[in-house]
Parts: structure tokens; C-alpha cells; sequence
């Protein structure tokens, strides 16, 4: 046969393979398209490949003349430094040319046993196999004829191969190719999608709070898939933290574990485990399946980053120096009253507006438990502070005198504190708004006061106003209880009596009625020794009277001495009323 009439005939089958006609398999040999990588993570000039496999086990192949199509053009196989005899079962690697002087892409994955191949051109067809559109992989014989050809799919990630599942599935059918499971592919190697005799896969690990109430207590679905042709016995799971996060499960780590007793061929099971966690924050959990048999242990892990958010409360928004003397900063202490250390990395502060949130700390800082925090956007503070209780943050919020909000995130953005104050609560002109008790609600203006100490602040330390104790034998008395202002001259007025383990203190005295609303203020703000009496003569702050029922009396005491702050409340019944 002529060289034209060879040509000829070429390019005949070569139109039947783009048209999507599948050539008939098998028709001069036993060799097979394997694997195709079009659209490398490395340079398309040297990094593409096409694998072919002999898939007789007894016979060799002489690929002498051979060649490999990609539909438009033709390059000529030759050898690599080991020949062009592909021996039975073994599997070929076609590189482009220009790979072995300009690339080492796949060295470290290449099985010794493969055939490494190559081309006569610079790349394998016409300039290289495209990435925008499907071409037909073809290789021909040393006669012209079409041995194997594969049209490829170039929906699939980039640095992925495309791998045949079956050989002894057609090549036309799409169904026996898939993406690789890793970049590179699996050049001269088993691929990765094709099933062997053992292997057990983590398909995936879902996790779930089991408690409603406590957020540490999780389980974790884990989903197994045999991918393997052979049942499996006896294998194990485990559950385990990866602490260091060096991607190996150590001893130390492990968090839960079980057997699963069989799992046939190709069947999913789920299976699930509990775990708790001790302490808040980001958690890095994977899942390995212990199986001795198993020919792919790659796919035998999988990792999950577990965020446990931190309880509202776990850092208070605890002092706040919004409206400082000119030239000096604006600042937020923080005070953490709880016994573990939290790290301050990837927390959050806003202003009232929420969406423009601004990053604490870009690297590890710990607060200690039972310690301060001062952020600022400065570290010139009027008054000493310890670099080590301060970060300086840049950009640092706007915060307004008269009102604003202030909120802080924790990593997961969840909102760990906020504080709505406005200019009536105290502080201004240099004096901090300080926090009287931190297990207080922080949105009552009632637990809030001005700093009362000669610097007009306490960063980094007890604020002058802070509650330690809310009993402090304080005593609050009424009577007669009930009391009944009706005119008859009995019983017209309720005496209450206070008696405070303070010399000399600042006391509010309130009413409220059993909706929670204000009705009269007794005392506001006033000086007081350490015992008093106080009248009501049943009317509010209108001077109407009040309606029968029961009444809360509210007393807060503020010492100047110490710094604490007494709140005592009892109730009061009026009655009789005309």
C-alpha cells in the first residue's frame, strides 16, 4: 500500500472518530487508551500526557511506528530511553518532547515499571491538545489502523486527568471515564478511578450538634463507601483531632472509634460517632479507616474544620473610652471572666454599623482567664499600660459621645457581647463609661457608670465602680407591707428602711410596677450615709395614684471607698386605695 493510500485511509478514520462514530475496539492489537491529561497544572508545552496500557497478559506489542492523533494531527511515537516494546500488562506513558529538558512535573509519580514514551514533535498534535473543546484522542498502528480512541470531556478541574474507570469497558462510553482524583492524574500508575480488589473510601463526614443546649457536645456522620470488587470484613474507623495538624492521626488524637463487621462491593453505610469538644474555637477533625487490605489508602482520610462557637458572655465588652480628651485615643477594654484562655486571632469590633467589621488580631494573642484586654487605636493611652494587655488596631471603629454600638465577634461571627450606650449612662470629656458587675446585662444603663477614680480610667485594671459582691449584708425593709393611702389615717405610707455596710454611698431608689415599667423614682443619684428611710405615699411620678397591687422597690448603691455596688430589691403591697 502507498504512502498517499495510507494517508488517505488516516484521515478517513480519523473524520469517522470527530464525527463520535466508536471505532471498533481491539482491531490490530490489545492496546488502550488509558488516561489523557489536556489541561496540566504545570506548562500545556511540556506537561500533557496520553497513557496507553497493553492489556494482554501474555503478549508484547512492538509500537514501532505507531502514532498518536488528536484529530487534526498526527505525531510519530518513539522511544524514551527504554524502547518501544510494551510488554504485557504494562502500562505507557506518552511525554511531550520538550518535557524531559524543560519540566519534572510527574517524576516523583512515574512508576519505574511503566514505558516512558515520547513524540517526534514538540507536543502531542496539532500544538498541543486543547482545553476549550473536546478533541478525539486516537492511536493508530503501525498499519494505519485506529487501535483505541477517546473523545475527552474538559469539564473537569484543572491539573486533572481524565482516567478510564473499566478496561474491559468501551472507550466511547463516557461513563467509564472520570476526573482523576488528584492534580497530576496518575501517570504510568493504577488510576485513580479504577476499582481494585480492596478499598474502602471516606465519601464524607458530616457533623451535627447533638445537644440543642450545649453546642460542645457534636457527632459526626461518617459516610463509607466500598469502591473495591471484594467484600470487606472487619474494618476500622477512627475518629481523632488533629491537634498538630500534621494530616496523621497519633494516639493522643484519637477521639472515638468502631468496626464496621462487613461491607459488599460497591455498597455506602454511614456511621456515626460522637465527640466533645473542650474548648471553643476552630477544631480540625478527620476520619482514617484502618484497613490492612486496602490497595488505595489515599482516599482512607478525610478532614473537617469544626467551629465551636464561644457561649454570649465568654469576653464582656468592659470599659469604654468613647469620648477622650482631645489627642488621645478612643479605646474598649475587655474583661474575661471565664478559666480557660481565648486567642483573639480572626475576632472582630464594629461600630453600631455591623457590616464594616474590623479584625482584632491577624496573629495568636491570648487573653488569660480572669484578665483585661485593652484595644485602642492607639497604643499613647493618657494613663500607663502593660504593652502585653494592649493591641493596637488599625483601622480602629469611629465611636461616637453622645450614642453608639459597639459589638464583638468572635471568629465564626457570632456576636460574643454588644454595648448600645448613649451619653446619659455616664463617662465623657476623658472619663470612661465603666461596668459596674460583668455578669450584668450589658444593654442596662444600670450597670453602667462613669469612672470615679482621679485619672477619669482604669484600662487594664478594676474598674473603680465594679461590683465584686451583690449581697454585701445590706438590708432593705418595708412597712407597714401592705400599705393602704385611703384617708383613714392608718397605714398611709410605707416606710422603707436600708441599712448599707457603707459609711458613705451614693443610692437610686425605684419603683416598678409588675409589667417591669418605671412608675416613681424615690431617690436618684443621692448622697446617703450608711442607713435611711425613705417615704411612699402610693402615688407616681405624675403624682397620680397608683393603681392596687404589687410593686418591686429597686435599691442601687454605689461606695465610693471601694468601688462597689450593692443592688437589693423587695416588693410592696398597695391596698385600699378609694
Amino acid at each position: 500500500m502507498g504512502e498517499f493510500d495510507r494517508c488517505s485511509r488516516n484521515k478517513r478514520r480519523c473524520c469517522l472518530a470527530i464525527m463520535g462514530v466508536c471505532t471498533a475496539m481491539h482491531l490490530c492489537g490489545q492496546v488502550l487508551i488509558n488516561e489523557i491529561m489536556f489541561n496540566p497544572d504545570g506548562s500545556e508545552h511540556t506537561d500533557e500526557f496520553v497513557e496507553i496500557i497493553n492489556t494482554d497478559s501474555s503478549l508484547s506489542v512492538d509500537l514501532s511506528g505507531w502514532t498518536v492523533h488528536d484529530g487534526e494531527d498526527g505525531d510519530r511515537i518513539i522511544e524514551a530511553g527504554k524502547g518501544l516494546i510494551l510488554a504485557p500488562d504494562q502500562i505507557g506513558l506518552i511525554l511531550d518532547a520538550d518535557y524531559f529538558q524543560k519540566s519534572d512535573e510527574y517524576q516523583a509519580l512515574i512508576s519505574k515499571d511503566a514505558l516512558v514514551l515520547t513524540v517526534e514533535g514538540s507536543t502531542i498534535g496539532n500544538g498541543g491538545l486543547s482545553n476549550s473543546r473536546p478533541e478525539c484522542v486516537m492511536l493508530i498502528n503501525v498499519d494505519g489502523q485506529i487501535v483505541d480512541s477517546v473523545r475527552y470531556d474538559i469539564g473537569i478541574a484543572s491539573g486533572h486527568s481524565y482516567e478510564r474507570v473499566a478496561l474491559d469497558l468501551p472507550s466511547c462510553d463516557p461513563l467509564n471515564w472520570r476526573e482523576s482524583h488528584s492534580v497530576y492524574g496518575s501517570p504510568g500508575c493504577l488510576n485513580s478511578v479504577s476499582p481494585v480488589m480492596y478499598d474502602l473510601t471516606v465519601v464524607e463526614m458530616v457533623c451535627h450538634p447533638s445537644s440543642k443546649k450545649d453546642l460542645t457536645e457534636r457527632c459526626f456522620d461518617i459516610t463509607i463507601r466500598n469502591a473495591g470488587k471484594n467484600p470487606v470484613y472487619d474494618a476500622g474507623i477512627v475518629l481523632f483531632e488533629d491537634v498538630n495538624r500534621d494530616s496523621l492521626p497519633a494516639e493522643s488524637e484519637a477521639v472515638c472509634t468502631c468496626n464496621i463487621d462487613a461491607l459488599s462491593a460497591g455498597d455506602t453505610t454511614v456511621v456515626r460517632l460522637p465527640w466533645s469538644a473542650h474548648q471553643y474555637g476552630a477544631h480540625c477533625m478527620g476520619i482514617e479507616i484502618v484497613l490492612s487490605s486496602d490497595e488505595k489508602p489515599n482516599n482512607n482520610r478525610l478532614f473537617s474544620d469544626i467551629w465551636i462557637p464561644y457561649p454570649v458572655g465568654s469576653l464582656v465588652i468592659n470599659e469604654i473610652m468613647a469620648d477622650p480628651l482631645p489627642d488621645a485615643p478612643e479605646w474598649i477594654e475587655l474583661y474575661h471572666p471565664q478559666p480557660y484562655s481565648i486567642d483573639l486571632l480572626g475576632w472582630y469590633l464594629s461600630d453600631e454599623d455591623t457590616t464594616h467589621r474590623y479584625l482584632i488580631s491577624e496573629t495568636s494573642v491570648c487573653i488569660p482567664p480572669k484578665s483585661y484586654m485593652i484595644l485602642s487605636e492607639s497604643k499613647n493611652l493618657p494613663v500607663s499600660v502593660s504593652d502585653a494587655l494592649l493591641i493596637e488596631m488599625q483601622p480602629f471603629p469611629n465611636f461616637n459621645n453622645s450614642q453608639d454600638g459597639i459589638f464583638l465577634f468572635d471568629p465564626g461571627l457570632n456576636v460574643i457581647d454588644s454595648v448600645a450606650y448613649c451619653h446619659a449612662w455616664g463617662g465623657g470629656k476623658g472619663v470612661s463609661l465603666e461596668r459596674i458587675q460583668h455578669k450584668g446585662e450589658s444593654n442596662n444603663s444600670a450597670n453602667w457608670y462613669g469612672c470615679i477614680s482621679l485619672e477619669g480610667m482604669t484600662p487594664g485594671v478594676k474598674n473603680s465602680v465594679s461590683k465584686d459582691s451583690i449581697n454585701c449584708r445590706a438590708t432593705l425593709n418595708i412597712d407597714p407591707n401592705p400599705f393602704s393611702p385611703d384617708g383613714d389615717g392608718m397605714d398611709e405610707v410605707a416606710f422603707i428602711q436600708y441599712r448599707l455596710p457603707f459609711e458613705y454611698a451614693t443610692i437610686t431608689l425605684s419603683l416598678y410596677d409588675v409589667q417591669g415599667r418605671c412608675i416613681r423614682h424615690l431617690r436618684r443619684g443621692i448622697e446617703s450615709g450608711g442607713e435611711g428611710v425613705v417615704l411612699w405615699d402610693g402615688r407616681d411620678n405624675s403624682g397620680r395614684r397608683a393603681r392596687i397591687g404589687l410593686y418591686v422597690v429597686f435599691l442601687e448603691v454605689l461606695d465610693y471607698a471601694s468601688g462597689a455596688v450593692i443592688q437589693k430589691k423587695t416588693t410592696v403591697v398597695l391596698a385600699g386605695v378609694l
